[in-house]
C-alpha cells in the first residue's frame, strides 16, 4: 500500500496486520474449542475467524476510497 499521507498509510497497515492476526487467533481458537470431527471444528474455525475478516474488507474498502480520492487529486 502506497498512500499518499505517510500517516494513514502507517495506520492503515498496522490496523491491517491486526485484523488479520484476530482473523488467525479467530481460527484457532474456533478450531480448537470443539471435541468433535474434523469438519466441524473447521466450521467452526471459520465462523470465529469472520470476525477479522469483517476488519480485512472494512479497512481494504477505506484503502480503496483513498486511493480513488488520490486519482481524483491528481486528475485535476
Amino acid at each position: 500500500m502506497h498512500l499518499t499521507p505517510k500517516y494513514i498509510n502507517i495506520l492503515l497497515n498496522i490496523f491491517l496486520g491486526v485484523a488479520w492476526a484476530l482473523a488467525l487467533f479467530g481460527f484457532l481458537y474456533g478450531f480448537s474449542s470443539t471435541n468433535t470431527n474434523i469438519f466441524f471444528k473447521l466450521l467452526n474455525g471459520v465462523i470465529h475467524m469472520g470476525f477479522g475478516l469483517v476488519f480485512v474488507v472494512i479497512l481494504e474498502a477505506i484503502y480503496a476510497i483513498f486511493q480513488i480520492r488520490d486519482k481524483l487529486k491528481n486528475s485535476d
